[in-house]
């Protein structure tokens, strides 16, 4: 994404990012929508609830971690200052 809007608009950096959506595909089974429980969703799914959940404990960062090496890495000198939000498998925007 960041190649294509370097090519679009030059000079685009990290720093110029304010916030990042990006979304979340449901594991498979019960989605939030026929679970009566938060306890019934696979450890994924529970993680897809929140965005600083690690999902299956040990597979690596969680979203923020993820989220803050990209715009260090690309040059933005605040990361604090952006958004995230997560687009769940039910469709909701967190």
């Amino acid at each position: 994404m960041m190649r294509i809007a370097r090519n679009a608009y030059p000079g685009v950096t990290a720093a110029n990012i304010v916030a990042v959506v990006h979304s979340h595909p449901r594991e498979g089974g019960s989605g939030f929508e026929s679970v009566t429980s938060i306890g019934q969703l696979s450890p994924l799914d529970y993680g897809n609830t929140m965005p600083s959940h690690p999902n299956i404990g040990g597979l690596g960062d969680n979203d923020w971690a993820n989220v803050r090496s990209f715009l260090v890495d690309g040059g933005h000198a605040n990361p604090d200052a952006v958004s995230q939000f997560i687009l769940g498998p039910d469709g909701i925007l967190r």
